[in-house]
């Protein structure tokens, strides 16, 4: 006799003994388990056998009663259940970082990632840079991405221009805004991007021409020397026309590039043709008589005991000429 035809007599028997004790009804108990079990889809006398596990859990998705009956123990069908069913507690499958959720599947799981993960696990990193974006520099991040905005840009895909000059960047001088960028137009006496350089005046060529250059903050004095005048000492002073007196004795004042000088009169010297000129000292007077020096003038005469015939000629043509 078959195994599956000999399970059957033995059920056939249980019923009739059943009947035969007059009880048509089972337990509370045993009627919540014919009825809460569900049949298998197996073919002849197989729902009456051991279940077996390729084909109830493997092959198929099978419940908690099918998995039962094929270990036929609590414990081991308990344990079975929770690896099948609770991969993602048991293993921790899916990557803690790029993992949003993690779900149990049948005697699987699968990993649902975070926005900018990919993988089976969740474990790659998406590089948005190598895909379409808006960013003008784009930098991959993990999970992410962000856009590195040049100088001058911002926004959150750098196409903002900045404007500078709302930030008063120019110290001294005009701030005029650019298209990622910005001019500084300085004040006289300052340099630099910013304007922010004091310019030193003095360590240019002919700051102070004619005269000694002192620097200060965005700008400069010339000190000039005498004669010069102006911003760069470079204008001549008339000093003729400016000042009265110069030269003494009718002396005729005649000016020069930076200077002046007096031509005197006849008679008078010096540099204003204040000093008087002793002719006597130039021997005018012919020898043997004698020199009388005067304002202006000088007079030849002769001793006493006279000069001799020649001289006193000499003296009286000069006289009477």
């Amino acid at each position: 006799m078959s195994k599956g035809v000999f399970v059957f007599a033995l059920i056939i028997a249980y019923v009739g003994s059943t009947l035969a004790a007059g009880g048509v009804f089972v337990s509370k108990e045993e009627a919540s388990n014919y009825l809460t079990r569900e049949k298998r889809a197996n073919s002849g006398f197989e729902e009456f056998a051991k279940g077996n596990f390729e084909q109830e859990c493997v092959e198929e998705i099978c419940n908690y009663e099918e998995l039962r009956e094929v270990y036929e123990n609590t414990a081991q069908t308990n344990a079975k259940w929770d690896e099948l069913t609770r991969q993602c507690e048991n293993m921790s499958p899916c990557n803690d970082i790029g993992t949003d959720t993690c779900q149990n599947l049948w005697s699987s799981y699968a990993c649902h990632c975070h926005a900018g993960y990919t993988g089976v696990h969740c474990e790659t990193d998406i590089d948005e840079c190598a895909g379409e974006h808006e960013c003008v520099n784009c930098v991959n991040t993990v999970g992410s991405y962000t856009c590195a905005c040049d100088q001058g840009y911002e926004g959150d895909f750098c196409t903002e221009d900045v404007n500078e000059c709302d930030n008063d960047v120019c110290e001294n001088g005009d701030c005029f805004n650019t298209d990622g960028s910005y001019i500084c137009l300085c004040d006289a006496g300052y340099q630099g991007t910013n304007c922010s350089q004091d310019i030193d005046e003095c360590q240019q060529n002919e700051t102070c021409v004619h005269g000694i250059c002192i620097n200060g903050i965005g700008t400069y004095d010339c000190v000039c020397s005498t004669g010069y005048e102006g911003d760069t000492c470079n204008d001549d002073i008339n000093e003729c026309e400016n000042f009265d007196n110069l030269c003494q004795n009718e002396g005729e004042c005649v000016n020069d590039v930076g200077s002046y000088h007096c031509a005197c009169a006849s008679g008078y010297t010096g540099s204003d043709c204040s000093q008087d000129v002793n002719e006597c000292d130039l021997n005018l007077c012919p020898e043997g008589s004698q020199c009388e020096h005067g304002a202006n003038s000088y007079t030849c005469f002769c001793p006493d005991e006279g000069c001799g015939a020649s001289v006193d000629t000499q003296l009286q043509q000069a006289v009477d000429p």
